[in-house]
């Protein structure tokens, strides 16, 4: 057989075939049929056997092939309907041509009811023209095409839809649009939640916003406030613990004495609160910046514990220190504050033991490059912490219980203060305790090492200052409050020193035309014109003029720095000390300003 045997024969064309075969070996003639010989007709009968049996297995193919594409159909159409988005085919005026079951489901209807019906029907008539303007733009771009709108479905509220469009050609060659339906109506419930839940937040922020400049104002007030107390609070304990020192100094009986010693014990105390809450101020502004020197470590415990030894004696109490072999000895650090983190520390040991001892443990342990961590425990033998108050311990104004302010004082303040420093200083702290026992705080710190000379920051005693003869320096007052006055007076009268004295920068420059003057102590806060207002003047009238200390009750963050920017030469703190005192003087002699 050819190959062109090969293709499917109907009946008909085998039929016509197998009479071509007959007259090819019989004559024309039907009645020359019955002279065929035995050996022609066997020839024949067998071609027309085998193709007879080419047509059975071309038909049987040719049911195979239907078979697979009614199955093929069959799977197409089940994808189709059972696809979880619409299909829909819609004619060139938005007639609904076809549809699968999914669709019909989303509108609710029966897919036989959906058919030829328009597709305006179903969409909400706020967004028809939305549809129509995109179908229209479907057709003529050729493009395909995407919106969103809202759609009707029977007895159910609208929902929303994305309709992507396309056009196409049915198989007549007539335009249509081919169109994917989805249900988005959870997104959009999405979208619309989180826009509101944005605008709470927009309004959260306006109101955050608000807050904040609230607080600010509040910090700012409080930060006034704070200005205000303290100016109004030294300047009387300026004279209360002044005097007290002086009277200290003089011809008194031992009771006389002893009077003395508590009203300036008294004074210290409160001057020591008033220095907390100034110290919490600065740290929780963020305006504490920490020294960077070279110091002695154990010359800083020392000192430290110097600074509570009376009162552990009063106590009855031993204190010792002990310092590991791998310490450094030599530090890079801010020794004020380190010491005052001890005597906190060490004053609460001392405070709450009645017996035994209280002891300072130290040790080194090596970092990176010249970095050490600083581990330093206080351990005393008192009456012990509660587990459950320990949680407060280190929160401002907080202490154990009430009872503890009654019998032992304080203000709460020392341990968070403390903290902050210890923060600060790159540690931590924490403390273990056992009722009756005692407790032990710990702190660590980091710090580099230097080989740098140590810098002495040793408290040295006010005592025999005095000097025994007028040392000639010519100085200036400019203080109005009339016991200030008094008590300055005295003090540098203590040190071997005459002074004139004015009430305010006005009678400060009018001075200063009747005389020259070596050292001008200015407070800051007076009637008329302030010490700031007199400094600048004073720099613009006599620019080689006086060295000018301001002798000041304000204490807060920014003070000494708007003391020095206004051009005076140093800054010392009312109540002022004999030792601050002889210090600012000693600055009137040098070439130097303060800090040089």
């Amino acid at each position: 057989m050819t190959s062109e045997d090969n293709r499917p024969i109907d009946a008909a064309e085998l039929r016509k075939r197998a009479e071509g075969i007959a007259r090819e070996n019989v004559s024309t003639s039907p009645e020359n049929i019955e002279t065929l010989s035995p050996e022609e007709t066997r020839r024949m009968l067998h071609e027309l056997q085998v193709h007879q049996i080419e047509l059975t297995m071309q038909n049987e193919e040719l049911r195979r092939a239907q078979a697979e594409l009614d199955a093929s159909r069959e799977r197409y159409f089940d994808l189709y309907d059972l696809a979880p988005v619409g299909y829909i085919t819609l004619s060139e005026r938005g007639l609904v041509l076809e549809a699968n079951l999914t669709a019909a489901t989303m509108l609710g209807l029966a897919r036989d009811a959906l058919v030829k019906q328009p597709i305006s029907r179903f969409i909400l008539i706020d967004d028809l023209d939305r549809c129509y303007r995109y179908r229209k733009q479907c057709i003529e771009t050729g493009q395909l095409q995407v919106c969103e709108l809202r759609l009707l479905r029977k007895d159910c509220p609208p929902f929303w839809a994305r309709l992507e469009t396309i056009a196409a050609h049915d198989t007549n060659g007539v335009p249509v649009c081919r169109v994917v339906l989805s249900d988005i109506t959870e997104c959009k419930q999405a979208e619309a939640e989180l826009l509101e839940i944005n605008q709470r937040l927009e309004k959260l922020i306006v109101r955050a916003n608000e807050l904040t400049v609230q607080a600010q104002m509040a910090s700012i007030a409080k930060s006034e406030f704070l200005a205000n107390m303290s100016h109004e609070i030294r300047t009387p304990m300026n004279a209360v613990i002044g005097m007290t020192s002086l009277l200290l100094d003089g011809n008194l009986t031992p009771e006389q004495k002893d009077y003395a010693e508590l009203i300036r014990s008294g004074g210290e105390m409160l001057l020591t609160i008033i220095n907390d809450i100034l110290d919490l101020s600065k740290i929780e502004a963020d305006k504490v910046e920490l020294e960077r020197q070279p110091f002695d470590l154990q010359g800083c415990v020392e000192e430290a514990l110097d600074l509570v030894a009376t009162a552990a004696l009063e106590n009855g109490l031993r204190t010792v220190f002990l310092i590991d072999k791998g310490t450094p000895r030599i530090i890079l650090g801010d020794p004020t504050r380190l010491r005052q983190i001890l005597v906190n520390l060490l004053n609460n040991a001392v405070k709450f033991t009645d017996k035994g001892e209280v002891a300072v443990s130290i040790s080194g342990r090596k970092l990176e490059g010249s970095c050490y961590e600083i581990h330093f425990s206080v351990t005393d033998t008192g009456i012990g912490i509660p587990e459950e108050k320990r949680s407060n311990l280190f929160q401002s104004f907080s202490q154990v219980d009430s009872s503890t302010t009654r019998k032992y004082g304080g203000t709460g303040l020392g341990l968070a203060i403390s903290k902050r420093l210890v923060e600060l200083m790159g540690g931590k702290i924490w403390v273990y305790s056992q009722i009756g026992k005692g407790s032990t705080f710990h702190f660590t710190i980091n710090v580099d090492t230097t080989l740098s000379k140590p810098i002495d920051t040793r408290r040295h005693s006010p005592r025999n200052l005095a000097h025994q003869a007028n040392h000639g320096l010519r100085i200036l007052i400019a203080e109005d409050n009339t016991v200030n006055q008094v008590v300055t007076l005295r003090m540098l009268k203590r040190l071997g020193y005459k002074a004139d004295v004015v009430a305010n920068g006005i009678e400060v420059l009018q001075a200063m035309e009747r005389k020259n003057y070596d050292v001008i102590l200015m407070d800051v806060q007076m009637p008329e014109m302030d010490g700031l207002e007199a400094t600048k003047a004073i720099h613009q009238r006599w620019p080689d003029g006086p060295k000018i200390i301001a002798m000041t009750a304000y204490a807060l963050v920014g003070d000494r720095e708007k003391c020095l920017a206004a051009g005076m030469d140093g800054y010392i703190c009312k109540p002022t000390t004999l030792d601050e005192l002889k210090a600012a003087l000693l600055l009137g002699t040098s070439g130097n300003k303060w800090g040089d």
